[in-house]
């Protein structure tokens, strides 16, 4: 019972302040996590790209997971809820690269017609993409909040 608290409270600290607490080698971590917690290796996986997509470092944890579904095939339902954590991350990361005007206009259009492609069919639900947070710095901000305003620019 000890051990599973201590695990808990680990990953807690590791996903909850990341930019703290960061990964040098997170394969290594991941091994390392294993150890701690008794050989639950999708829950140290889903911890250690937690960790990864809080600092906004989305191609490692893709690849991360990828290899961790190549490795063992039967991880997929453990880790698979962090497909779609993925998946938010990665339409968070160019929603604000399209609102911060960082790319060319051509790919900002591209980029654009995605998401517009995907919200009609459904396939993104705007509240669940957390941009940050509000004014107010308590409520999230979602790309609900400010999607019909930016279509209209």
């Amino acid at each position: 019972m000890k051990r599973k608290l201590l695990c808990f409270k680990l990953q807690k600290y590791l996903n909850g302040q990341a930019y703290k607490y960061q990964f040098k080698n997170p394969r290594k971590a991941i091994e390392q996590i294993t150890a701690i917690n008794g050989g639950n290796k999708p829950e140290a996986i889903k911890c250690v790209l937690q960790n990864l997509i809080q600092r906004e470092e989305i191609d490692i944890a893709n690849e991360i997971f990828k290899e961790a579904l190549d490795e063992d095939p039967k991880m997929k339902n453990a880790i698979y809820p962090m497909e779609y954590v993925l998946r938010n991350a990665e339409i968070k990361k160019m929603v604000l690269n399209l609102l911060n005007g960082q790319l060319p206009a051509e790919k900002q259009f591209k980029i654009y017609q995605l998401l517009e492609n995907g919200i009609k069919s459904k396939s993104i639900n705007l509240k669940s993409i957390i941009l940050g947070k509000k004014g107010d710095g308590i409520r999230d901000l979602s790309l609900a909040d400010i999607w019909e305003e930016e279509k209209q620019r």
